[in-house]
This record gives structure tokens, sequence and C-alpha cells, in this order.
């Protein structure tokens, strides 16, 4: 995908360049996708100077980011068109088409996965079980940066530093030797906290290696180990303070070769673990009489192995791709107890059950091309060996009703299957499982207008009904099935050409959904990002984000502010390194924004930094 500027930005929208991958499982265009998708790419990234994913997510149209506690690093939780807080298990989230949500929880954290390996992203907003089986929200694909082509090698370091101790250093390194290609990456992040002691610390590497074979065919090799530790909150009330740390390691395999001129094959095995504490720890001395120490740890220990393998049949008028899918998962959940626990006669480390599971898929897509009309069908079996199978069917349409107007609309099916967390057998301190519960299931109808008809500005349009049912609840703290649930809604987009060197762009989301368990059903977030890019001034980015969540009224949530954020950059050289230079402050206004009291945002905040290409 080529974004080299301003006055390319908009070509690539309606080109036939092939830029998503994850609607289809092949790279197609956006002229050619039904589907309601955003694209983030890596220029975008590096403009906001975030530091998370959830930091850039948090401005895309339709997406819903819930932080705890917004601090520097800390971890986020995402919803796509409304799913509530209890429901984060419903967005998919992929790291180069492998599955990377955890089987404990069925969320993905957002603060281990480093934003500088990211090419770009593609936000799939409404099921996509058809294509990637249990994504009943929608899917977050991530796509990692090309390994090198030239012998020369390519550098890149960054280093940033504000309040707090807070710091972010990385190193990219890029090349070639002979026939092989490689990416390598090296991070580390850590703050002592710039609210209420919340620190996080932070170390991740990540590798690609591209192996050029005979017969057009190559392999790829990649590696990703994070191993991200935070404190959460304290909760005074109780007396007690929750921490987590977390050791991912992913490692996958790809095979890809063009069989014929219109025939490609891709196999694909990997292996994602992840060793996850979560730590409840005494404040301070005196809680029944303890010493400050351990409270009690929950412990999860956690393999998923998968093997993939796509055929993708490019013709005239017909791309079908069809593939099948391996997955066995493993899960084991035990708690280490501490003096309290061990008054009380509880063994020092109590070992839970192990809860394991199988899993494997067929599916078939078709794009079929007839002049402006394209009609995308799909379809998908999932058989997973502790609860029920599904079959996921889509149909979705593209019409080009102008040169530069398309028309969308589609319809699927869908659903989230209950990860191993909630179906072990043994219950934990805080989170109570179900082995009887059952997939939740949606009808999802989508239709949209995106158009640059007034040529100074692109204007997108989607309304969506999605109909949940087996909607999980929860009674006395265990997941069960418990009756619907509607959601109505639009997204609104705007983004304008540079004028004078100022652009500006924005997009509301609101949602109403039919929900007998909260008082207020609305649920809706705007951004806006004011920009003003001169190559002789520094570059000025205004970001403005509003958020009002369901009824909170129980736990104390503030959030009827904007939070603003200023950031200033310069692009210069210096003997032949491209150089940048950057300051920020966030929540410039001190705004609060929050859905708890017990993880209030930070106040207004300030960093800087530096960046070197070579």
């Amino acid at each position: 995908m080529k974004i080299e500027s301003d006055s390319d930005h908009f070509d690539l929208y309606f080109s036939d360049e092939p830029i998503v991958e994850a609607t289809s499982h092949y790279p197609k265009s956006l002229s050619r996708i039904a589907e309601n998708v955003t694209i983030i790419t890596a220029e975008q990234i590096e403009a906001a100077n975030v530091h998370t994913l959830a930091e850039i997510l948090d401005r895309a149209a339709g997406v819903f980011v819930s932080y705890n506690g917004q601090d520097f690093g800390s971890s986020a939780t995402l919803f796509i068109h409304g799913s509530t807080i209890s429901h984060n298990h419903h967005t998919l989230v992929l790291l180069d088409g492998v599955k990377y949500n955890y089987s404990s929880s069925g969320t993905a954290e957002t603060n281990g996965i480093p934003v500088a390996i990211i090419k770009r992203m593609e936000i799939i907003k409404g099921p996509a079980s058809s294509a990637w089986g249990s994504a009943l929200g929608g899917v977050i694909n991530i796509v990692t940066k090309d390994s090198g082509r030239k012998a020369i090698p390519e550098n890149k370091i960054f280093l940033s530093c504000g309040e707090s101790q807070t710091s972010d250093i990385r190193a990219e390194r890029k090349g070639k030797i002979e026939a092989a290609g490689y990416y390598l990456y090296a991070g580390k992040q850590s703050s002592d906290g710039l609210r209420d002691n919340r620190f996080f610390d932070n170390e991740n590497i990540y590798g690609k290696l591209n192996f050029a074979l005979p017969h057009r065919s190559d392999l790829q090799l990649s590696t990703f180990y994070t191993r991200p530790e935070q404190k959460y909150f304290d909760w005074a009330a109780n007396n007690l303070s929750l921490t987590g740390k977390s050791r991912d390691f992913l490692t996958a395999l790809s095979f890809n070769s063009s069989l014929y001129d219109n025939l490609d094959l891709n196999i694909t095995a990997d292996i994602f673990s992840r060793k996850l504490i979560q730590g409840y720890s005494i404040i301070v001395d005196g809680f029944f009489g303890l010493a400050n120490g351990l409270f009690q740890d929950n412990v999860y220990l956690e393999e998923n192995r998968s093997i993939s393998s796509r055929l993708v049949y490019s013709g005239e008028k017909h791309t079908l791709a069809g593939g099948i899918e391996y997955k066995k998962t493993e899960l084991d959940k035990s708690i280490i107890n501490g003096q309290f626990f061990q008054a009380l006669g509880q063994n020092p480390e109590d070992v839970g059950n192990t809860a394991k599971e199988e899993h494997w898929a067929v599916y078939l897509n078709d794009t079929y091309r007839q002049g402006k009309l394209t009609v995308i069908p799909g379809i998908r079996y999932d058989y997973h060996s502790i609860t029920d199978d599904f079959i996921s069917p889509s149909l979705g349409t593209v019409y080009q009703l102008r040169p530069s107007t398309l028309l969308r609309a589609s319809v699927a099916r869908g659903f989230s299957r209950p990860y191993l967390g909630t179906l072990a057998e043994r219950d934990t301190l805080f989170s109570a499982t179900n082995p009887d519960l059952d997939p939740e299931k949606i009808w999802s109808y989508q239709a949209g207008l995106e158009t640059f008809a007034l040529d100074i500005c692109r204007l997108k349009a989607t309304v969506f009904f999605h109909d949940i049912h087996n909607l999980w609840s929860r009674e006395s703290g265990k997941p069960v099935n418990k009756g619907k649930n509607e959601r109505l809604g639009y997204e609104l987009e705007l983004e304008t050409i540079p004028l004078h060197d100022l652009s500006l762009s924005a997009n509301f989301t609101s949602i109403y959904e039919d929900n007998t368990e909260v008082d207020n059903d609305h649920l809706y977030n705007f951004n806006i990002l004011l920009s003003h890019d001169n190559p002789e001034l520094w570059r000025t980015e205004l970001t403005g984000h509003y958020v009002w969540w369901q009824d909170r009224d129980s736990i104390n949530g503030h959030y009827n502010d904007f939070l603003w954020d200023l950031n200033l950059s310069k692009k210069t050289t210096l003997q032949g390194m491209q150089v940048k230079l950057f300051l920020q402050v966030h929540n410039i206004f001190n705004s609060s924004q929050y859905w708890w009291d017990l993880i209030e945002n930070p106040g207004r905040w300030g960093e800087g930094g530096i960046s070197l290409s070579f």
C-alpha cells in the first residue's frame, strides 16, 4: 500500500491497490469491500506520537476504548459498536492474521503490542464470523511492517520522556542479506504512574525473516515477546491493590506460493503462549491484623497451537478464497494464597483444573465483479469440542453509483463462543465460571455511503442494526445466557484535503441499545483532529475526544467532558539523518473522563522526544 503524501491520501480510496486483507483472507481494495472498514496507517500512528494501540484506536469511528486509568501504558479493552463493559470478548484482535485474544478472558490487551511495528490496522466493524469465526463485534487486524529489501540496512531510533519518569525507547532495523530480508524491533516503556502510583513497565522484541524460495515461493518466520507489568488501582475500601504481570510469546511460520498465475497457496503454523498473574496485595498493615504482603494471586497459563491452509483463486470476475483451520488450546488456572487464606486453612498454592479445547473450521468466500457491482458472499463452519458448533453466512454488495461515490450493504450472521476462562470448572476469588455457557449469536445489517463528490473532502455515513441473542449476563458473578439485545446506530465521518496546510477530520458514532439492565441506553463518541502541516514550520495537531458511556452512576463514572491533546512536531535533516522532534501536552484542560472512580484519568501532563532515521 502506498501512502506518501497528502495529495495521494485520497487516492487510497476507490483505487485497485490491494490494501485490506482481513475481510476475505486476501488483499483487495476498499472499492471491493462491503463491510464497514476503517484503515489506520503507519503514517497516522507516527504523526500522533502514540504509545499504545488503544490511543490510536480511540480516534476511530465506531470503536470505544475502555481504559484502566488512561495512564501511560495502561491496559484497555476494545468495544466495537457498543459492546458493553461485560462483553469485551466480542472484539477479535489479529497480529498478521494470528489470533491474539486470550483464553483466560477472551480479550486482547492493547498495551503489549508495540505501535512501532505496525504497517497498518484494519478495523472491521460488525460480525466477521464468516471469515474468522468467533468475532461477534468485529475484528482489528494488525499488519506488521515489511522486511527489508535492500542490502544497506535502514535504522530508526525513537526516544520520549515525560512526567513521572515516563519513557519510551524503541529501535528498529531492516535490511536484506542475500535472499533473506529481515525486520527487527526492540523497545522498553516505563512510568512511575501519572496518577495514584499506577506504575507501568514493559519490554518487547519482534523479529521477522523472509526467505525467497524457488518457483515463486517464500517462507516467513516471525517471533514476538512482550512482558507488560502494571498496577491497575488501589481498592482502598477493601485495603487491596490490584496488579498484573503478563508474559506473551508468539511465533509463526508461513509458507506462500503462487502455484499458477491465478492460484496462490498459504500454509501457516503458529504457537501463542501466555502467563498472567493478577495479584491482590494488602496495601497497609492492620488488614485483619495482617502485615503488608500478598493477599491472593490468580495465575493463568495458556498455550494455543494452530495450523491453517488457504487457497486463493483470482479469475476475471471471481476471486475465491477457501481455507481450513485447526487449533488446540490449553488453559490452567491456579491460585497462590497469602497469609489471610493460609490462616483459614487454605494451601499456599491451590492448583486448579486444566481446561482443554480443540477447534477446527472451514470457510469459503467469493468476490464477484460485474461492472460497477461487486457481490461478496461468504460462509464458514466452526466446530468446538466443548461448546456448540456454528455456521456463519454473510452477503455483501458494493455499487459504484458515480466515479466518486460508493454504496455498500451487508448482512451477516455471527457468534462469540465461550472462552476457556468461562468454562473451566474452577472459580477464582473474583471470577466465577459456567461450564454450561452457550455461544452468543448475532444477525447484523449494515448500509453505507462513501463519497468524494464535494472534491474537498471525503464523507462516509453508515447505519447498522445488530440483533443479538443468548447474550451473556451475570448472576451472582457467574456468566449466564440471558435474553437478547438490539443495537441501532450510525457513524458519520468527515475528512478534508489540506487547505493552506490546514486539514480537519472528525467522526461521530451514536448507538441506541435496547437494554433493560441499564437506565441510560444511549452510547456515543465524537473525535476531532485539526492539523496544520507546513514543512517550513512545526506540524501542529489538536485532537479532541468525547465519549458518553451507558449509565455508570453506581460506580461514580465521570465522562461528560472533552479530552484535548496538543502535539507539536518538526522534521529536519542532520548529517544525512532524518530527525523528528516532538512536544506533546495531554489533557490540556484537565478534563475528567473515566467510567469508574477507582481508575480516574490523569490531569494535564507533558512529554517530549526525538526520532532518528538513518
